[in-house]
């Protein structure tokens, strides 16, 4: 049997904490294990983070030669414990723990399905185990942590670098942890929430296997329409909640209710040693703070408690809620788009946080598509007040408005309701499920890997081929007809199903491109946002509102003075973002979503986490002193660790574990 290379687990412990043989060659062994690459090709961020790390011998365990995780300032002050790779223990123990096709081997006939992913599939790890409980958890990190081996969490493998499967670590599969009947909805947990004025009504505690599909089927089945019930889920319906959450987590009514890591109420998370633990602004309130926006890293999270907010009453006499999906298109997108961003974050209006959702610029043409939390009506009159119903801005295409399933105007008629005649689609619903499932409908046409859909999406959802149509953008294709009630109350139903098709991703997709994916975007001159509408550009969700209301330092997630959140931008785009005031031609201000990761550029730690990573990190060294989680682009140990009495202690008991077996085996 062929095993990937294991990575080993180091144990960095004072001096003081433990009774121990080892011996610390300090310069000498530094000076044998001296970097023959020119320092230039690693940078000063190399240099800075490794200039401390000492070299020792461990005689207890055959003079292994080893480099630490993280150091003191007296490197002699330190005393080692290496835990020692053992393969066939550690085959043994997870063997002992689980059978297949829970558990799956290199070389095993499930093998290339289990370790792949979305994106970047192409990755070795030492074993892959499908956890089913908490229970199943403990026991796979157990296994790995005591034979040395790292462990990696994969949700719904929709990391943009692919780093749920880490190569040589064991991978654990939480997909079966997402058991909707096991949720728990408590309709007892209610209180103010962001914006003035708002609330959550309730809180749901979740599987962390589940995608925003399951969420968005549960709180749909669970509150009645009236009562406005929201979940915040992203636009793709098979990403996992757990990733999700930890990078920050955007979504359609982020204006009004905030980033997921906001909604966060509680997380309950393994630990490196097997241990449970919950988090909460109560309980352990400093990895609940990591783990709100701050990529992960500290543990395995085994379950998630929601806020569920209430969406605002509508103002069209009913007193009802309403939800309109909003299709904007300007033919001058320059001035569109500046008079957009000053929707978002100038306008007088008191209603710009009811709107969220994404644009884009193509040749100079400005697509904005979004939900409104409120009548049709009053989003017209929102946009009106704006100046974004302008006719000489819009795009001479038909306008159209339907509400609940029913064809009300189309083009002219359309100017007898106060709507534009053209570049103006317009679709109200009664509930926010619906409304979502409208999204997730447009999306199984417009990115077809967003799910596991075939050709034929109406035999994917059991429907009769009267509700699909031929595409016209890609051979061979169907699409289905949004605008039917069937299909959207079908995509509800199927949404429920973790195993269902909306719940996995299509084909493997390559690592997103390098450094510029995910940029979000403070306030920009007038004179920037016209000059980017030369590009094509992504706006893929809005964060203004709810989001700015919350300090940079309340969450682990620290850009709280961006609104706009782009997925892509190329290099004339960047030349021309960066003259902007807020850049001054310094791309160390740049200001990334780390849930769209690039691949390791040099400032990462402070492109995702800003002035939150120094504490990113002293979460870190006491929750996986260890790093048993590491792995790129993820929180790392301090560079001199503030390690508790609570920690050494532990420490203390695993040396005595690792001495005990040592001499056990002589």
């Amino acid at each position: 049997m062929r095993f990937a290379a294991p990575q080993l687990v180091l144990l960095p412990l004072l001096a003081l904490a433990i009774q121990g043989s080892s011996r610390c060659l300090g310069q000498e062994a530094d000076a044998e294990q001296e970097d023959p690459t020119p320092k230039e090709t690693h940078g000063e961020d190399y240099y800075a983070r490794n200039a401390r790390i000492p070299s020792v011998f461990c005689d207890d365990f055959q003079q292994s030669k080893i480099d630490f995780l993280a150091a003191v300032t007296d490197s002699c002050g330190l005393t080692c414990v290496a835990v020692p790779v053992n393969v066939f223990e550690f085959k043994n123990c997870l063997d002992k723990a689980f059978s297949e096709p829970q558990l799956v081997w290199p070389g095993s006939t499930d093998w290339d399905r289990a370790r792949s992913q979305a994106i970047n599939p192409y990755k070795y790890p030492a074993a892959v185990v499908y956890a089913e409980s908490t229970i199943d958890v403990q026991k796979a990190v157990e296994c790995a942590f005591k034979n040395g081996y790292k462990v990696s969490a994969r949700g719904r493998g929709h990391s943009l670098q692919g780093w749920g499967v880490v190569d040589g670590a064991l991978t654990i599969d939480m997909t079966k942890m997402c058991k909707p009947a096991e949720f728990v909805v408590d309709t007892s947990a209610q209180g103010p929430h962001i914006m003035p004025g708002s609330r959550y009504i309730a809180t749901v505690k979740a599987g962390p296997g589940c995608t925003n599909a399951v969420m968005l089927h549960s709180v749909h089945k669970h509150f009645p329409a009236e009562e406005g019930a929201m979940v915040l889920i992203g636009s793709c319906p098979s990403v996992g909640i757990t990733g999700y959450t930890l990078g920050g987590g955007m979504g359609d009514i982020t204006p009004y209710a905030g980033y997921a890591a906001d909604l966060l109420q509680e997380v309950e998370m393994v630990l490196y040693d097997g241990s449970v633990i919950t988090a909460s602004k109560d309980e352990n309130p400093d990895l609940f703070w990591a783990t709100r926006g701050g990529g992960g890293g500290n543990g395995i999270v085994t379950s998630l408690t929601f806020r569920i907010v209430e969406a605002p009453k509508s103002k069209d006499g009913s007193k009802e809620p309403k939800f309109t999906r909003l299709f904007l298109k300007y033919s001058d997108g320059k001035e569109a788009m500046a008079r957009f961003q000053d929707y978002l974050y100038n306008s007088k209006s008191s209603n710009s946080f009811k709107f969220g959702g994404n644009a884009v610029t193509q040749k100079g043409i400005l697509f904005v598509t979004g939900v409104y939390l409120g009548a049709w009506e009053e989003a017209m009159d929102d946009m009106r007040n704006a100046q974004l119903l302008d006719e000489g801005l819009l795009l001479k295409v038909r306008s159209t408005l339907r509400v609940n399933y029913t064809n009300i105007c189309d083009n002219d008629t359309c100017s007898d309701k106060g709507i534009p005649s053209y570049g103006v689609d317009i679709r109200e619903y009664e509930s926010y499920g619906e409304v979502e499932a409208r999204v997730i409908c447009e999306a199984t046409a417009q990115f077809p890997g967003w799910t596991n859909r075939t050709k034929d999406i109406c035999g994917d959802l059991d429907l009769e081929k009267d509700f699909c149509y031929d595409s016209t953008t890609t051979p061979d294709w169907v699409e289905l007809d949004c605008e039917s009630k069937v299909v959207i109350d079908q995509l509800l139903s199927v949404s429920g199903d973790p195993d269902s098709f909306i719940n996995h991703h299509g084909e493997p997709g390559r690592p997103g491109s390098i450094g510029l994916n995910g940029l979000l975007l403070p306030p920009l001159e007038e004179k920037t946002i016209r000059n980017l509408g030369d590009f094509d550009i992504g706006y893929n969700h809005f964060g203004h509102g709810a989001p700015q209301l919350v300090s940079s330092d309340a969450t682990a997630f620290p850009w709280r003075n961006a609104g706009i959140l782009t997925s892509s931008m190329d290099q004339k785009a960047m030349n021309v973002l960066l003259k902007d005031k807020a850049f001054k031609n310094d791309s160390n201000k740049l200001q990334g979503y780390y849930n769209y990761m690039s691949p390791e550029i040099p400032n990462w730690r402070r492109f995702y986490f800003g002035k939150n990573w120094r504490k990113i990190t002293e979460v870190k060294g006491q929750y996986d002193p260890l790093n048993v989680f590491g792995k790129p682009i993820t929180a790392e140990l301090p560079l001199t660790p503030a390690i508790d009495k609570s920690v050494i202690a532990r420490l203390k008991r695993l040396f005595r574990f690792f001495h005990w077996r040592k001499r056990s085996e002589l």
